[in-house]
């Protein structure tokens, strides 16, 4: 099956639909080259040759070519949209000669919207819906209307190629469940790693201001630190907090109080450099670790900066200015 999958995808849930587009690509295309291999040995008659060659060739060779361009372009769409489209015709010409809407391939058209829902959206799903209910009512109404479908499961000789074509229905039902299995593994997988990842983000995280909490921020300091011990480094600790933060909640309420918090952590983030560590310690408490602030003269730009900032009122507020010490 590799030698029909494409480069590495980065998103874990594209991996696994490649590997299971890749798979069913090689499991079909090997069961096909067995046909081929056995044909000689094959007791068919003169029609089942003619079915045999009218459908198991045209599908080896297309179901190969999907692989390599798979494999080239990687892009599983398209070539997921063309597979299935190639088994449903040679599935709907099986059941012209295997008796027409009483055919058994019919059985497994069922496969065909819920390996679209999988493959590719939901309204895949419901396109292959109509295209399956629509092929069996056509069959239903020929037979109906009185045209006459050949019956070749009634002739011995042609056992091969009916037990050829049940086969290749029963490895679309065997694809069609470790694809449904594979992919809800992935996705499984997916919400886990990303709820970890909320997890971690609302343990270092302060909720209301976005910026670190007292543990996110001595986490953050002390990796940077042990990132590299060896080496002499430069910083300045600024601690910060609002001034008359408790008239503001008692006179304007929390709401705006909140506001106050969430605007002076703004103003802190936006003054100083993306490698610099903002935190709130608690309450109105803030501090900032600058790194690589040799001198005063690096600690009072900051300074300058964040004051600049404080000189716009609170947005969405009365004209409240904060001031911090």
């Amino acid at each position: 099956w590799r030698w029909f999958l494409p480069p590495r995808a980065p998103d874990p849930v594209e991996r696994t639909a490649n590997s299971i587009l890749s798979g069913a690509l090689a499991m079909i295309a090997a069961l096909l080259g067995a046909l081929l291999l056995l044909w000689p040995v094959m007791p068919l008659s003169r029609t089942g040759n003619i079915a045999f060659f009218a459908s198991v060739v045209p599908l080896f060779v297309a179901n190969v070519g999907l692989g390599l361009v798979f494999r080239r372009t990687g892009k599983r769409v398209l070539v997921a949209r063309s597979f299935l489209f190639i088994v449903y015709l040679v599935l709907v010409g099986a059941a012209f000669v295997l008796g027409g809407p009483r055919s058994p391939t019919l059985i497994f058209f069922v496969c065909f919207p819920l390996l679209a829902r999988t493959l590719l959206d939901r309204r895949a799903a419901y396109v292959w819906l109509g295209i399956v209910l629509a092929s069996w009512t056509l069959l239903t109404v020929a037979e109906i209307a009185g045209m006459e479908f050949i019956q070749m499961q009634t002739v011995g000789d042609n056992t091969p190629f009916v037990l050829a074509v049940v086969f290749l229905c029963i490895q679309l039902v065997i694809f069609f469940v470790g694809d449904i299995y594979a992919t809800t593994i992935s996705r499984l997988s997916e919400r886990l790693t990303q709820e970890a990842q909320r997890q971690h983000d609302l343990a270092l995280l302060d909720p209301l201001t976005g910026i670190a909490n007292r543990r996110g921020f001595f986490s953050a300091a002390e990796h940077r630190f042990a990132a590299d011990p060896q080496r002499p480094r430069h910083c300045a600790l600024l601690v910060a907090d609002l001034n008359e933060f408790k008239e503001i909640n008692d006179k304007l309420g929390h709401l705006t109080g909140d506001s106050a918090l969430v605007y002076f952590a703004h103003c802190l983030r936006e003054s100083v450099r993306h490698e610099d560590i903002v935190g709130r310690l608690g309450g109105d408490e803030f501090v900032v670790l600058l790194d690589g602030v040799r001198d005063a003269a690096g600690l009072e730009r900051a300074l300058s900066l964040i004051a600049l900032k404080l000189e716009v009122p609170v947005p969405g507020t009365e004209p409240l200015k904060l001031r911090a010490a």
